[in-house]
């Protein structure tokens, strides 16, 4: 594992998101010296659909509760993004790094992909929906990729007590990344870690129906230089 410095940037749409993205975070942190970077989501779609009728959520605490009106529903974001800036900065404190805030703060799946330009490593953070959480799920082609990151999906899964589970895409259609996205939904993932200049999903879209699929923290390796990727699927 290289000892080189890497710029991690830490992504989240709660604290309860967060939480899970900073102990992938904290393995990333005892592996090589980092740089933190936040960026709290504020997914437009959500603020659109409390005007509907009979929309309900799931608070973090996992209670059902009616959706509160765009109005409250801002504010509970606006709380929540200040608790995510709290909890990046004590994470920060406590590993002695430099971190800040990216987009101001603020930002959707459809514009990280802009917002990581720079940074070595995406991490977004999403509340592990099914436990216990099984395997790190390395998405690589199989007899290529990147041997780095090969290496880190092996250190992560022993500083998670688990174990590294590779899947390799069969080709760049859309139908194969379809399939690719129905066994990542039907593993139990811990972590699903793939690397942007190589796998299938290198664009705003293929990131949105990954993190969906994966329903668990989701690492992209060479998020900065993602936008040098032209495949796109047919």
């Amino acid at each position: 594992m290289t000892t080189n410095r890497k710029r991690v940037l830490v992504c989240a749409a709660s604290c309860s998101d967060a939480e899970t993205a900073l102990t992938i975070a904290e393995q990333l942190a005892r592996l090589w010296g980092i740089d933190l970077g936040g960026v709290f989501l504020q997914e437009s779609a959500v603020l659109e659909s409390a005007s509907l009728p009979s929309q309900r959520i799931v608070t973090a605490t996992g209670a059902l509760m009616d959706r509160p009106d765009p109005q409250r529903l801002r504010h509970i974001l606006d709380r929540e993004a200040r608790a995510f800036e709290a909890a990046l900065s004590r994470f920060a404190e406590r590993y002695s790094l430099h971190w800040r805030l990216e987009a101001g703060g603020g930002g959707t799946l459809q514009t990280l992909w802009q917002v990581a330009r720079g940074w070595d490593l995406l991490l977004i953070g999403q509340r592990l929906s099914r436990a216990p959480a099984g395997p790190v799920l390395l998405i690589a082609p199989e007899g290529t990729g990147n041997p780095e990151l090969s290496d880190l999906a092996q250190r992560l899964a022993e500083g998670l007590g688990t174990f590294v589970e590779r899947l390799s895409p069969q080709g760049y259609t859309t139908e194969d990344r379809q399939a690719l996205l129905d066994r990542i939904n039907r593993t139990r993932a811990a972590l699903v870690l793939t690397d942007a200049a190589q796998g299938s999903f290198h664009d705003e879209r293929a990131l949105r129906d990954l993190v969906e699929a994966a329903r668990c923290p989701v690492l992209v390796s060479q998020a900065g230089v993602q936008q040098n990727r032209t495949t796109e699927p047919r």
